[in-house]
């Protein structure tokens, strides 16, 4: 069986309310890490400092993204349905 094709609208809706909150895990396992390793070092360097600061930024930005991203791509996803419903 042939699975149904998702819309442009429904693929970039389901994007907007998913990208953001895997972006937020992602940074945060990484600043985790990077946090790990550079408190077992000596001396940590500055590259672990811009490393964490560059993930903090993207951090920031993910928490922007849920904040817009969410009710737009719910948005899309609600007209992409109405459409489908109006054309049967």
């Amino acid at each position: 069986m042939d699975k149904p094709k998702l819309s442009t609208k429904r693929k970039v809706g389901v994007g907007l309310l998913t990208g953001p909150i895997i972006l937020l895990f992602v940074t945060l396992f990484l600043y985790a890490i990077t946090s790990f390793i550079a408190n077992n070092l000596a001396s940590p360097s500055s590259a672990f400092r811009i490393f964490n600061v560059l993930l903090s930024l993207l951090g920031i930005l993910a928490v922007i993204g849920i904040v817009v991203g969410v009710p737009v791509g719910i948005i899309l996803i609600i007209i992409d349905s109405h459409k489908k419903d109006s054309s049967k």
